[in-house]
């Protein structure tokens, strides 16, 4: 998905928001109310996101990152530090890319609705489906359950090597 027409100027220089957010009046209420835009939250809060500016990033939807410390990368499942996924691209565009940090999103192709997915052990920022392809020393991370080809919730879930989990 691409980041044109999908942001404003106000939206990609505010930092970190809640996609598809307005304020929302009540009654005589004018939007900028405290009360207004904690209704507009409730109403439409449907994912934390935030867009980064990286010339010649290289990342594509779907890739999953990491924080180095200094800058974005993507993420890997095979030590403990390169499995410290915090988000998942969603939107990229020429010197920015979209991070979803949780919730829903639409920005996907190719998913398998009702599947969990996870940190690649194998390919840096890549997703697989099936534990069983990951080794006992390799870290289990949970980024996101689909619910149709093209959408999923993001919940990130702890790294914890595969024989935590299975023993």
């Amino acid at each position: 998905m691409s980041l044109h027409g999908r942001f404003n100027a106000s939206k990609l220089n505010s930092g970190y928001y809640p996609v598809d957010y307005f304020p929302v009046a009540a009654g005589n209420e004018a939007t900028n109310k405290v009360s207004a835009h904690l209704k507009g939250i409730d109403q439409k809060l449907t994912r934390l996101a935030k867009v980064f500016s990286k010339v010649s990033h290289g990342f594509v939807v779907k890739d999953v990152l990491r924080y180095s410390g200094s800058d974005w990368v993507k993420a890997q499942a095979d030590t403990r530090a390169n499995s410290m996924a915090l988000g998942i691209v969603t939107a990229i565009g020429t010197g920015a890319f979209e991070v979803t940090f949780a919730g829903y999103s639409d920005s996907f192709v190719g998913l398998t609705a009702g599947s969990s997915y996870y940190l690649s052990s194998s390919a840096a920022g890549g997703l697989i489906t099936d534990l069983a392809s990951l080794a006992d020393s390799d870290y289990q991370k949970h980024i996101m359950f689909a619910i149709s080809s093209t959408e999923a919730i993001v919940q990130l879930g702890d790294s914890r090597t595969k024989a935590v989990f299975f023993g």
